[in-house]
């Protein structure tokens, strides 16, 4: 079962913004300020999947987990229902952690599970909430099959004025 299918809809993303400004015009190298235009980019914090994939370790073959998009909210991580984030591996406990998102600001908490849960590879204490930042690696259990990065990816872009040609977008 992948894990993106196992998330429930609360687990659906509910997208932050940031702001920036793209000059539309430039004369002599230089920003028109009064031919700016304001858009906004939608970032989306996801925590990608970056274990090997190894089974060794297993009496069993387990498919690598998905991606976990991240929304505000407070979700407990699980071996199996009912987590609101299923990861379906052998070395995640029933009730592994807690993921606690708010805005742009994301912890993990230690639920006292057997096989622990490393953050930058250092073992959290159990009940003790500790945070990530974007570039963090979080695993729960077994870095073969659920270790994590926490990702900013951005979305499309929107709301640009309908005057602006396609050359005055900046892309990163």
């Amino acid at each position: 079962m992948a894990l993106v299918t196992a998330l429930g809809a609360r687990s659906q993303l509910a997208a932050g913004y940031q702001r920036c400004v793209v000059p539309v015009k430039t004369v002599r190298g230089r920003a028109t300020p009064s031919r700016q235009r304001a858009l906004q980019v939608a970032n989306q914090l996801v925590l990608v999947p970056t274990g090997d994939g190894s089974t060794n370790h297993l009496d069993q073959a387990v498919d690598l987990p998905g991606e976990i998009e991240l929304q505000d909210g407070v979700y407990e991580v699980g071996r199996e229902e009912p987590a609101d984030v299923v990861i379906p591996v052998p070395t995640v406990s029933g009730r592994h952690a807690l993921l606690r998102i708010k805005g742009r600001k994301v912890s993990v908490t230690d639920l006292g599970s057997t096989n622990g849960t490393y953050l930058d590879e250092e073992e959290l204490p159990p009940n003790r909430a500790a945070d990530l930042y974007v570039g963090s690696r979080i695993v729960f259990g077994d870095s073969s099959l659920a270790m994590f990065e926490l990702v900013d990816r951005p979305d499309d872009v929107g709301n640009v004025a309908s005057d602006t040609a396609p050359q005055n977008v900046v892309s990163a």
